[in-house]
């Protein structure tokens, strides 16, 4: 499985820590600046390349989020939506999560849309049950794409068959 990236700003540090647990115990590969970024390398460019190669972008807005004027948060936010733009609007790459009660930015993706148009999971009103849905949507993503490169081998087998010269 691909790992799935989570941005957030350090006073949210200790909910976004029970969050990867939670998330690491339903075998679930989560990457997280603390853990994947070692000394000596380019931070930026590490970021860059585990946003645009996660299987999800997880943002963890928070009230802590928008009372900062500056946060690398904001580096990852834009970073995210790029990648979200070359996306197909269908997919459920972004996931906005609420650590507590706040408002989502109002930053726009598109022309026609912003942050606040992707709906949002509130981990603060039930934290449970919300890492439930979130846990159930990253595996069923994970379920579908073994599920087609299993068909894929399937037809490919089935096609050399196909093509064999009668006897």
């Amino acid at each position: 499985m691909n790992h799935v990236f989570i941005s957030y700003v350090w006073e949210n540090s200790e909910i976004v820590d029970r969050l990867v647990r939670e998330l690491r115990s339903n075998n679930i590969v989560v990457w997280l600046d603390r853990d994947n970024i070692f000394p000596g390398q380019r931070w930026r460019d590490v970021i860059r390349k585990a946003i645009s190669n996660g299987a999800y972008f997880i943002a963890c807005f928070s009230k802590e989020y928008n009372s900062r004027e500056r946060t690398h948060m904001n580096e990852e936010l834009t970073l995210a939506i790029d990648e979200l733009r070359a996306r197909r609007s269908e997919s459920s790459w972004f996931i906005p999560v609420l650590i507590n009660q706040t408002e989502i930015p109002d930053i726009r993706i598109s022309s026609t849309e912003t942050l606040r148009d992707i709906h949002c999971l509130p981990l603060y009103d039930d934290w449970q049950t919300s890492i439930d849905k979130l846990s159930k949507i990253i595996r069923s993503r994970d379920e579908s794409h073994s599920n087609n490169k299993s068909n894929k081998y399937k037809n490919s087998t089935l096609d050399k068959r196909r093509t064999r010269p009668v006897a």
